[in-house]
């Protein structure tokens, strides 16, 4: 289960998602900040989306309907999401790739493409998603963890390639 804002990107999406938590939605109800930040990007790199994962208590089927409702203002949308878009294209795994620092639109690019290059390098595993699908970025730190602390992985959603099962 995702807390997602789509209209919004960046440090605005952050506070919208966060402000939900810490008690801005109609119920004035807090819930527990969790991680990791899971962002979407466009074939360009720009961010499109960004979610939270919803406390472990509303992950249950139809749980969701009792979790507190966004404010209508607010930018925020509670959607149920498998996986958390991790099963994107029948995927059974993830191939992910760890690093630290800040996640800039460049560094993400070229870190994709790495990622992705490593993927096709394997000839038992294929992304399930097209070549200009950008990963999910996961971000597990808070905005003031100074950069040679933080944790970020790109994530890409792989399979078996024709039907493998060596691996």
């Amino acid at each position: 289960v995702e807390l997602s804002a789509p209209a919004m990107s960046g440090a605005g999406a952050f506070q919208a998602l966060a402000g939900y938590l810490f008690g801005g939605n109609e119920q004035g109800v807090k819930l527990a900040m969790t991680t990791p930040v899971i962002s979407t990007s466009n074939a360009a790199g720009a961010r499109e989306k960004m979610s939270f994962v919803m406390p472990s208590g509303f992950w249950a089927e139809g749980a969701l309907q009792t979790a507190p409702t966004p404010k209508g203002d607010a930018g925020v949308t509670l959607e149920p999401i498998d996986a958390g878009g991790l099963g994107m294209g029948g995927a059974e795994a993830v191939a992910v790739a760890w690093f630290g620092g800040f996640a800039g639109k460049a560094d993400v690019a070229a870190r994709r493409q790495a990622l992705l290059a490593r993927v096709e390098a394997d000839s038992a595993w294929e992304a399930t998603v097209a070549k200009d699908t950008p990963p999910l970025l996961l971000q597990y730190n808070d905005p003031f963890t100074p950069p040679w602390k933080r944790r970020n992985e790109l994530a890409l959603p792989v399979r078996r390639a024709n039907g493998d099962t060596h691996k």
